[in-house]
């Protein structure tokens, strides 16, 4: 009953935010790269953040761990709204990133070890925290560089809550947070992918939510459930993928990896399907897929093999993109 209570909230606060946008030009514009044809407001992430806090208002959990990375989530949500509005430069960008995951380090949500491969831990010792902070940003912003066309973070986000769900064996709070997260986040991509006047772009306060908050879920399955790292990888395999190729295809062309353009897969299948949806769906099934031949393959060979498993399917999916991207376009910052 209280997520059925939840999601009309849901509902009934992506309606209202049409007035509020007007009454607050919370608009994103289609000037530049923008492919939109009309000003769309980009209070979706926003919305989420404070429909976290309804949730949370109302849920006790045991573990105290899901309310940390809950309000680490909203407070990098309103980093990301901040960016929507007054479009920060890098540098104040990631000053700003730094504080929601600097809230998270400084409560001992740690990545603490990469691992046991082959019979050889893989601990991270005097480091954890400066890596923790590392792949904290990593996340956050593999989820941005997937910001380019509508649901394609939220459908990427649903597909990884939804392994979770199918493969992990978890306790029933976790599970009772995931299926709000799905149930929310489906409601957003009905509105997001709406051509009405109740469209809904997430912004980078939704691409940012996301990607914190299932880093830090991430971090407690992890440590709580003893959850093995190169596992939880396969389940975010598609967007680590683009995330390190783009950036590192960047870097091959003297780019810097924080500048913006249409070198994302997105962009191009998009360009050549010419149908969001279709482009959706052959987005997400990569993901599914990815996660789904990643678990059989460690439940049957090892962490290991999974490991060189996943490399391998990094390289094919690099090489795949170098040929698909042999000029690329670069025209302002993120």
């Amino acid at each position: 009953m209280k997520l059925i209570v939840l999601a009309l909230i849901t509902i009934a606060m992506c309606i209202c935010s049409k007035f509020l946008t007007k009454k607050f030009n919370f608009y994103d514009m289609p000037i530049g790269r923008k492919s939109h044809k009309k000003p769309t407001s980009y209070m979706g992430g926003i919305i989420f953040s404070t429909l976290i806090l309804i949730f949370m208002s109302n849920t006790n959990f045991e573990n105290s761990k899901i309310n940390l990375i809950l309000i680490g989530a909203v407070m990098i949500s309103w980093v990301g709204f901040m960016d929507d509005k007054f479009n920060f430069n890098v540098g104040g960008k990631i000053a700003l990133q730094i504080i929601p995951i600097f809230y998270l380090t400084s409560n001992d949500l740690l990545i603490i070890s990469l691992g046991n491969y082959f019979g050889h831990s893989l601990y991270l010792g005097d480091t954890s925290v400066i890596f923790s902070m590392l792949i904290y940003y990593i996340y956050i912003n593999a989820f941005n560089y997937a910001d380019g066309i509508d649901g394609n973070i939220l459908s990427q986000f649903i597909s990884i809550l939804f392994l979770l769900m199918i493969f992990m064996s978890i306790s029933s709070e976790i599970k009772y947070l995931i299926i709000f997260m799905i149930i929310s986040s489906s409601i957003f991509l009905f509105f997001n992918l709406s051509n009405s006047s109740f469209k809904l772009f997430m912004g980078d306060s939704g691409s940012m939510f996301a990607g914190f908050f299932i880093i830090g879920l991430f971090n407690i399955l992890q440590v709580d459930f003893k959850i093995h790292p190169i596992t939880l990888l396969w389940f975010t395999s598609y967007l680590l993928f683009e995330f390190v190729s783009t950036s590192l295809h960047r870097l091959i062309n003297n780019s810097s990896i924080f500048n913006s353009g249409h070198d994302h897969m997105h962009y191009k299948l998009q360009t050549k399907t010419n149908n969001v949806f279709l482009t959706l769906i052959i987005l997400v099934s990569l993901n599914l897929i990815f996660g789904t031949l990643g678990i059989y393959f460690e439940n049957f060979f090892g962490h290991g093999v999974s490991l060189i498993l996943f490399i391998f399917f990094f390289i094919i999916y690099f090489l795949i993109r170098i040929k698909l991207f042999k000029t690329t376009k670069f025209n302002q910052n993120l």
